[in-house]
């Protein structure tokens, strides 16, 4: 289990994705937290981005997902949808309302990405698990 944890996650924050409305206004985008790892050396790398279910994303998941990719020569972007905006778990009957506020993560996560020099912004790909997917 000691391997298990050799991969170290950094807290990484960036800035989710405004949205136009039908009526023409704009949403902008919240802050959003997010664990990164990286394979050793400058890259570029191809990279994964992780989205997290109504409850989110357990420690020892997260750690699995980085050990497990990484040594597969990817960039990982667990994204933290929750920690900024006080959101414990959204597995509620009222969780289509916080469905709609992760959406444009992927694509802040995506951005976020891309303008790391570690990154192939041309090999990016999403996963998510339950509500995140």
């Amino acid at each position: 289990m000691a391997d298990a944890w050799a991969t170290p996650l950094e807290r990484v924050e960036f800035e989710s994705a405004s949205q136009r409305l039908l009526s023409g206004g704009l949403i902008r985008g919240d802050r959003i937290q997010g664990d990164l790892a990286k394979p050793d050396g400058a890259g570029p790398f191809p990279a994964v981005i992780g989205l997290h279910g109504c409850a989110g994303m357990h420690d020892t998941t997260k750690q699995r997902l980085a050990v497990e990719l990484v040594a597969r020569g990817y960039v990982v972007l667990l994204v933290d949808s929750y920690a900024t905006r006080g959101i414990d778990h959204a597995c509620t009957s009222s969780a289509f309302v916080t469905f709609l506020l992760r959406r444009p993560d992927a694509y802040a996560a995506l951005v976020f990405l891309a303008g790391q020099t570690f990154v192939d912004p041309q090999r990016v790909a999403v996963v998510g698990f339950s509500a995140g997917a």
